[in-house]
């Protein structure tokens, strides 16, 4: 194996672990984004919001500037999770399978 070769494989390898690492990061949090998303969710139907309270302290508390951005990017954690969760099983032991599973 040449030199290049083992440099091509050693930033893959760090590559599917950092993937790994935020996927165990965001994982842990997935509720908290779910609740987010749901409570915007809730906020822009026609429907009576049932727990306001997530949704009145974004709009009205210190999050207020961000919050479009915030609720992006639960909706993008949560695609992250979704994938990684529907390729795990699928990968072989081994390798890349064993660089994210960690």
């Amino acid at each position: 194996m040449t030199a290049n070769v083992r440099a091509v494989a050693t930033d893959h390898q760090i590559a599917m672990q950092s993937i790994g690492l935020i996927y165990r990061l965001l994982k842990v949090h997935e509720p908290s984004y779910r609740a987010l998303v749901e409570a915007d969710e809730q906020a822009d139907s026609f429907l009576h919001i049932t727990n306001p309270s997530l949704w009145k302290a974004m709009r009205m508390g210190a999050g207020r500037a961000n919050y479009e951005a915030q609720v992006k990017l639960a909706h993008a954690a949560l695609a992250f999770i979704k994938v990684v969760d529907e390729v795990l099983p699928t990968l072989p032991p081994g390798e890349a399978g064993d660089a994210i599973l960690g």
